[in-house]
């Protein structure tokens, strides 16, 4: 996550959660943040955005948005003086070797090649070398770890996929890794963890066990170390940078918090619907049953009906009732006992030309609270629905 020691760039398969909010809209914006946070020569926020909107287009396939994206760190490593970084960027977009004469017509078609190209020729006579500026942060990052635990598990290593999973146990591991950083786990408290009930001798080997196999499906992905044993510890590789989509999902539910307290409305949608993006499912979703994971899942939950609320809010304010309703019923879906997304669902559809269904609602609402709870709706949500069968203004 960025202003973390280890931050990256990722490839886990997103899929964007909110109908009309599409990731390529979300890559574009990241971009845009990316380009103004350079041109005020702030790198590390820029760099933090162009790493966001590389593991969107990367996981959602948009080929044109990775490449944009992956310039963008290029020119980030230009401006912080680190040549051999920007060649490794702008070979990432897809421009040719330096010794290696693009076709005919290659480098006209491909804009990394076209880069490439102008780049060879101002490299060709080495300057001297300047001394790094502390207060400027280095636009790259080498090895890229990129870990998805928010729905199915997806780890890359600068995008390339670690495949070949094998249980649930070495996922749940990894997971477990990414989560407890501060401080890293000894090897005891792994084995109190996965095997607490196993004799010592046992739990040690399980674990040897699974750390082999978690290393073996790691290493699909790349031929350096990406789990360690340091000072007593179990860990991830410091010589890698991690992007964590729970750590960015965090990040983006803080700014957005932050936005709406300084009554910035517009950049609160943008980070609620960033942070939305990356919540594909419940954290480790394919490991439903691991104890040590329930309240970070519970959490995280919770986090994200109370970000489909706060957008869903922020949108009727401003009158957006369409994409308001459609956060609603998401709401509803996940949480039907909740009347005040029941309420806002009714006035929206009302707004919108709809009462017959914002009554239809209503009903949904009591069944539900029956249902679950055993009671009957509130007197709010009574009274609004009295308000509507009477065609009153909602």
């Amino acid at each position: 996550m960025p202003g973390h020691s280890n931050s990256s760039a990722p490839q886990p398969s997103l899929q964007p959660p909110l109908p009309g909010i599409p990731n390529d809209r979300l890559c574009n914006e990241l971009l845009g943040a990316s380009d103004a946070a350079a041109d005020t020569g702030d790198l590390a926020t820029a760099a933090a955005h162009a790493r966001t909107a590389a593991m969107l287009a990367a996981s959602a396939g948009l080929a044109s948005h990775l490449r944009a994206a992956q310039l963008r760190q290029g020119r980030l490593a230009l401006l912080a003086g680190d040549r051999e970084a920007a060649a490794d960027w702008f070979r990432q977009a897809g421009a040719p070797d330096a010794d290696r004469t693009p076709p005919d017509g290659a480098a006209r078609a491909d804009p990394g090649a076209r880069l490439w190209g102008r780049l060879r020729h101002t490299w060709r006579a080495p300057e001297p070398q300047r001394s790094p500026d502390p207060a400027q942060p280095a636009a790259h990052l080498a090895p890229q770890l990129a870990i998805a635990l928010l729905g199915s598990l997806n780890v890359s290593v600068d995008g390339v996929p670690a495949e070949g999973w094998n249980g649930h146990r070495t996922r749940s591991l990894l997971a477990f890794l990414a989560t407890h950083r501060d401080p890293w786990p000894h090897r005891e408290a792994l084995m109190d963890t996965f095997w607490p009930d196993s004799a010592p001798e046992a739990a040690r080997n399980s674990l040897g066990v699974a750390l082999h196999q978690l290393r073996q499906t790691l290493r699909t992905a790349t031929g350096d170390p990406v789990v360690v044993f340091s000072c007593g510890t179990y860990r991830l590789c410091p010589g890698l940078g991690l992007w964590l989509d729970c750590d960015e999902f965090d990040l983006r539910l803080r700014t957005a918090r932050d936005a709406e307290d300084r009554g910035d409305k517009t950049d609160a949608v943008t980070d609620y619907e960033q942070a939305l993006a990356l919540y594909r499912g419940e954290f480790l979703a394919e490991s439903p049953y691991e104890e040590w994971s329930a309240l970070y899942r519970e959490r995280l939950r919770l986090a994200h009906l109370d970000a489909l609320a706060r957008l869903s809010e922020l949108h009727f304010v401003t009158g957006r009732y369409v994409p308001c309703a459609e956060l609603c019923r998401r709401l509803v879906e996940l949480d039907p006992c909740r009347e005040s997304a029941h309420r806002r669902l009714m006035r929206c559809l009302s707004r919108i030309g709809q009462p017959h269904l914002a009554i239809l609602q209503f009903r949904s609402c009591a069944k539900a609270l029956q249902a679950e709870l055993g009671i009957s709706p509130q007197r709010e949500t009574a009274a609004l629905h009295d308000r509507l069968r009477a065609d009153l203004p909602v």
